[in-house]
């Protein structure tokens, strides 16, 4: 069965509305875990005010859900989807090529990102001198 250029639109479509079906309720349940109901837990009415290391905490609580939910979730995703193109390639070799690289792909996407995230968190680290500042340094420091 042929698909005309519509159908595929259509099929991107519906896969980025799963995709944010998904993401939308973790990102609510991200923020009740850091025990506010938004993103910054400051400078609303009843808190203190914002201070540049409530800017770090912004950051860093957006860049740990990309990387430890978003992140795995989309790699189980796309590795399902190169195993069902390597299943379905009926020994046609550049279907079997392209599932391949995607797994390849995958791999490599993730361990670019998180070893540039362990690279990011060992300079801040060390520049500050003490072991436990990587540990709290992007805490949020109004609850």
């Amino acid at each position: 069965m042929a698909f005309n250029t519509k159908s595929k639109y259509f099929t991107y479509i519906l896969a980025l509305l799963f995709l944010f079906s998904i993401a939308f309720p973790m990102i609510a349940i991200a923020a009740d875990a850091a025990g506010c109901t938004s993103l910054v837990c400051c400078g609303n009415a009843g808190t203190d005010p914002c201070t540049l290391n409530d800017a770090f905490a912004l950051v860093n609580r957006v860049v740990k859900f990309i990387l430890f939910t978003l992140a795995p979730a989309l790699a189980v995703i796309w590795f399902s989807f190169a195993g069902f193109t390597y299943l379905t390639s009926a020994g046609d070799p550049s279907k079997v090529q392209r599932a391949k690289n995607m797994i390849i792909y995958v791999v490599v996407g993730l361990l670019i990102a998180y070893t540039a995230w362990g690279l990011i968190y060992w300079f801040i680290g060390s520049i500050g001198g003490n072991s436990d500042l990587l540990l709290h340094f992007f805490d949020n420091p109004t609850p």
